[in-house]
């Protein structure tokens, strides 16, 4: 398949935006490039009338505008997800800025079918010589920029959320963002480390650049209880349970430990352990071996 005959869904979750949802619409549509797109934005739960105030603008005509009731980032990302019809899925936040042929680039790095996700380089709006290519992994499962601009399409551990595109495919055939995460935390972490355990790549492709607005204040209320639910139920739908009791130990000092386990514990999570281990490709050792992450 060309470039010229790809199409793409891009999908921008947001909530409470003020004028970036506005302006990231803007810099999509004015920007040059050959691939076909929609643009579909997943507006969840915003009380700022960021999409309301501008949803019936003539130039955004084309965009399709869906509303969710807070049901956190992934979620809505998943929700916009089974509404996409393009070949691929662009994941963007409603705060970034794009550069010509940005579309072109990215979906150039799928030319192999072991390919499941690629991500450009990000650099913050007002510091565009600061990019990040990718991520990796530290031993206290935390997500960490790689700076070194690499010379072509390199393999990652981590791909952002910010901006990462997967073929609609793989997407499907893993599941999606993590359904029994809470609203936030860890789920770029997670659906990256899925990928690649389920026999797909994860690529950063140098040459495309996006520029991200970072946000003083997060739109969600976000507690450690979320943050810590995600990962115990990351480390019981993953991990061996040498690896399960390091988790715990990370977060057993939190004074809702206790309650917060027993809430996994009760959760879908052994389900969804089940299912990954019968179909996966790959398991946590070879993950961790690959990327040399002592955990």
């Amino acid at each position: 398949m060309t470039v010229a005959r790809k199409t793409a869904s891009i999908i921008l979750p947001c909530k409470n935006e003020g004028d970036n949802v506005r302006n990231t619409l803007d810099s999509l549509i004015n920007t040059s490039t050959s691939v076909r797109y929609e643009i579909i934005v997943v507006d969840d739960g915003s009380r700022d009338g960021c999409v309301d105030n501008i949803k019936h603008y003539p130039k955004y005509n084309r965009v399709k505008f869906l509303k969710s009731d807070s049901i956190g980032s992934a979620k809505a990302r998943n929700f916009g997800a089974e509404q996409a019809s393009g070949d691929f899925l662009v994941f963007c936040d409603a705060h970034v800025f794009v550069e010509a042929f940005w579309l072109d680039k990215l979906l150039s790095s799928f030319v192999s079918p072991d390919v499941g996700a690629v991500s450009p380089g990000i650099a913050p709006h007002n510091n565009v010589g600061a990019v990040g290519y990718g991520q990796y992994m530290t031993e206290r499962l935390e997500a960490k920029w790689y700076v070194s601009k690499p010379q072509e399409d390199t393999e990652v551990t981590l791909l952002p959320g910010g901006c990462v595109v997967y073929r609609k495919d793989v997407f499907e055939e893993i599941g999606g963002f993590n359904k029994g995460f809470r609203v936030w935390g860890l789920e770029d972490l997670e659906i990256s480390y899925r990928t690649w355990i389920m026999g797909y790549t994860c690529l950063v492709n140098p040459n495309a650049k996006v520029l991200h607005v970072f946000r003083p204040r997060h739109p969600y209320r976000v507690t450690m209880d979320d943050v810590n639910y995600n990962m115990i139920y990351m480390a019981f739908a993953h991990f061996k349970k040498e690896r399960i009791s390091k988790v715990l130990d990370m977060v057993k000092s939190y004074p809702t430990f206790s309650k917060v386990l027993t809430e996994v514990i009760f959760s879908d999570v052994w389900e969804q352990r089940s299912n990954l281990i019968s179909v996966r490709k790959y398991d946590d050792d070879w993950f961790f071996k690959k990327f040399g992450i002592n955990f």
